[in-house]
């Protein structure tokens, strides 16, 4: 099952029958791994992406990953908090810049207090910066991910056609995931140590070395 807040909120999962994901949700360890290299490689312009990098300092996946923390701190900013945002209206379809590939961090904030949060946009910055430090990958929600990645592949990133949408994207991921990187990863840790207290029941291929 998808961690979502769990972990940082310090939640346990109500059954040991349970596993949840090491990361926010799926798509954040999709994201994670190598399968962004296929995306970007499917949908992404070489040299665009080369000179985005070159003239940022870093990769992809890093920035993308800080634009996501933008939408991510912020829900967990309201879930710490109790507020009922709507969610559905403060995306990054409508708060990043498709010929920048930058987020409005200010306009996400003013938008999220005429809808409810308390105070005004300093007020917001300030509760923001307050929460603790996390794994960037825990507080992230992987559909803002691939939503941000799509907007930066439209123009900064690649020539993505207008038609490929969120769910084209989501399903190369999937494609494009090698199964290794499950069996290697803490996510693959926690089903062999569920397979090895619950025999002789195998979710895993047997063979697998992890």
């Amino acid at each position: 099952m998808d961690d979502d807040f769990d972990r940082l909120q310090g939640r346990t999962l109500p059954s040991p029958n349970l596993l949840a994901t090491d990361a926010h949700d799926l798509e954040c360890m999709l994201l994670r791994s190598p399968a962004l290299d296929g995306v970007l490689a499917e949908y992404g312009d070489r040299d665009k992406i080369r000179c985005f990098e070159a003239t940022h300092g870093g990769t992809v996946r890093n920035a993308l990953l800080a634009r996501g923390l933008v939408f991510g701190r912020l829900r967990w900013l309201a879930l710490r908090r109790g507020w009922s945002l709507p969610f559905e209206k403060l995306g990054p379809e409508r708060f990043a810049d498709r010929q920048t590939w930058e987020v409005d961090r200010d306009g996400l904030y003013a938008a999220a207090v005429t809808v409810g949060v308390p105070g005004g946009i300093d007020a917001v910055h300030a509760a923001v910066s307050a929460l603790p430090d996390a794994d960037p990958w825990s507080i992230c929600r992987g559909h803002d991910l691939i939503g941000l990645l799509r907007i930066g592949l439209q123009q900064v990133l690649g020539d993505l056609k207008p038609s490929k949408g969120v769910a084209d994207i989501a399903a190369l991921l999937r494609r494009s995931f090698d199964k290794s990187d499950l069996y290697q990863g803490a996510f693959g840790h926690s089903i062999r140590g569920w397979e090895s207290a619950n025999p002789p029941y195998r979710i895993l291929p047997p063979g697998i070395m992890i």
